[in-house]
């Protein structure tokens, strides 16, 4: 799905960035900052099947006016639902003309049964989330491991209980326990601190980020 429209700053200058998207195989362009750590959630967010910028242009009509508007994200879940996302920072949201219009935009979305998310730097910037996701791009690397690394991953994802420091134990090389993260073999709380005590677990729809729970 491209873009429907020249994905450019709020000034119409330039685009402010590319995020390289190993979920979706491609850059992914975006308009801020605050969109490029939104796109990199969206990227480590296990339940996020696939995503969008600039999706599509809604229309609808109060009966007095027309309205336009472009979701600056289209997600598709792992549920099969799809969710639009405005990202925005926080302290805009106290504009009233802002606050209005974002209004109006979740009251059309709602008529249609459709879900839609407002996302601010108080989700997208937490200092351990953050943290979390470089790591995480850090190493993002294909794992080279023969027949006996795959017979102790089985091994452990078999056990009733499974902390990054047990991953870390059974493999020579530390560093595998975060590729199997990065590559997605294994999952955590991305919004808890990474030690040797974090619970892991094999990643599956059932686990949403907080920012997700519509």
């Amino acid at each position: 799905m491209e873009p429907v429209r020249k994905v450019v700053t709020r000034t119409g200058r330039s685009m402010r960035g590319k995020m390289p998207s190993l979920k979706m195989k491609r850059s992914i362009g975006c308009e801020s900052s605050l969109e490029v750590d939104a796109a990199t959630l969206f990227d480590w967010t296990p339940e996020v099947v696939s995503y969008y910028a600039q999706p599509n242009h809604e229309y609808w009509s109060d009966g007095t006016k027309s309205f336009q508007y472009t979701p600056d994200f289209l997600l598709e879940m792992s549920d099969g639902t799809t969710i639009r996302v405005e990202v925005k920072p926080a302290g805009k949201l106290s504009d009233p003309t802002l606050r209005e219009r974002l209004n109006q935009i979740e009251e059309h979305f709602q008529r249609s049964n459709r879900k839609f998310q407002i996302l601010t730097e108080v989700t997208l910037r937490g200092t351990v989330l953050r943290s979390n996701v470089r790591t995480l791009q850090y190493h993002a690397r294909p794992l080279t491991g023969g027949i006996q690394f795959w017979e102790t991953y089985q091994q452990l994802i078999q056990r009733d209980t499974l902390t990054f420091g047990d991953v870390q134990s059974a493999f020579a090389e530390p560093r595998d326990a975060y590729r199997l993260l990065s590559t997605r073999w294994l999952g955590f709380d991305i919004e808890q601190p990474l030690t040797s005590t974090t619970p892991l677990f094999v990643p599956g729809p059932e686990v949403r980020h907080d920012a997700f729970q519509l």
